[in-house]
């Protein structure tokens, strides 16, 4: 499977395979859906980022910090790739 983007317009391409490539398809989709948004919003984020490193310090559940910390770790490309399996 291959992605394009070309201007405005995306496209995916998937090759003949005996198992779809299923997750790599819901990928390309949420970055489809997603990436105007993060375009139109970025700046606003990046000012905002003091607000989750304030965040990170105060005393509250691990698992909501690291929910904070998830989207502006995937901006920045520090994220895992596939999960496993």
């Amino acid at each position: 499977m291959q992605t394009r983007i070309y201007g405005d317009d995306s496209f995916i391409v998937v090759t003949a395979a005996e198992k779809p490539h299923i997750f790599d398809i819901r990928h390309a989709y949420l970055f489809f859906e997603t990436d105007p948004i993060v375009i139109k919003y970025g700046m606003d984020v990046q000012q905002k980022r003091s607000l989750v490193d304030f965040v990170q310090t105060a005393p509250l559940d691990q698992a909501f910090k690291r929910r904070l910390r998830a989207p502006r770790d995937r901006q920045s490309g520090q994220s895992g790739g596939k999960p496993p399996g």
